[in-house]
């Protein structure tokens, strides 16, 4: 029997193109979701081990806005294509907060695509932490930071400006700056942002 943080999640997916998992039953019946069609391109694989896996796999549905496509007692997989990333979801007893990990990072897209995803997490209750126009990795990003329920931290970030050095932009801050969040907590600074 699946403890309530072990239970598959009960919506279906919303599969809308070929990248999107697809349902399909394995020997036993059990329903999963079958890998996106990705071909050979090369994926970015995160494993983080997690205590909650509901709330784990409730964090990154939202976050990536897709089901995960294999989800088992113990384990959740989510395939995402864009950017091309699996997640793998491993439960544990004991996880150190950020474990071994500084932060993970998704760079998006200009606008719509960055104000978009803020806006999801915004919505379903997930605390951010936001910067504009600050100084981080030698270019200029605009970021939001999240974290998921293992204390996971998330840089969702557009680059503004690549080469500031070159074009003479002036960023308003540097990454990691509590002056830079508008209504943000000066103890939440993350520890470095590169």
């Amino acid at each position: 029997m699946q403890t309530p943080d072990q239970q598959t999640p009960s919506q279906p997916p919303q599969s809308s193109s070929a990248l999107d998992p697809k349902p399909v039953a394995d020997a036993n019946g059990a329903r999963e979701l079958a890998a996106p069609d990705v071909g050979a391109a090369p994926h970015l694989h995160v494993a983080l081990n997690v205590r909650n896996l509901r709330r784990s796999i409730d964090f990154y549905r939202t976050l990536f806005e897709r089901e995960p496509d294999k989800v088992r007692p113990h384990y959740a997989r989510f395939t995402v294509p864009s950017p091309p990333l699996v997640l793998s979801l491993n439960v544990v007893e004991t996880v150190g907060t950020g474990g071994r990990v500084a932060h993970l990072g998704l760079r998006l897209g200009t606008g719509a695509s960055y104000r978009g995803l803020a806006a999801r997490l915004a919505a379903a209750g997930i605390a951010l932490r936001e910067e504009r126009e600050v100084l981080c990795c030698h270019a200029v990003e605009n970021k939001v930071w999240a974290r998921d329920p293992e204390g996971n931290e998330w840089e969702l970030y557009e680059l503004v400006d690549d080469a500031p050095e070159e074009s003479g932009r002036r960023p308003q801050g540097t990454c990691g700056d509590p002056g830079n969040d508008p209504g943000g907590d000066p103890g939440a600074a993350s520890g470095g942002c590169c």
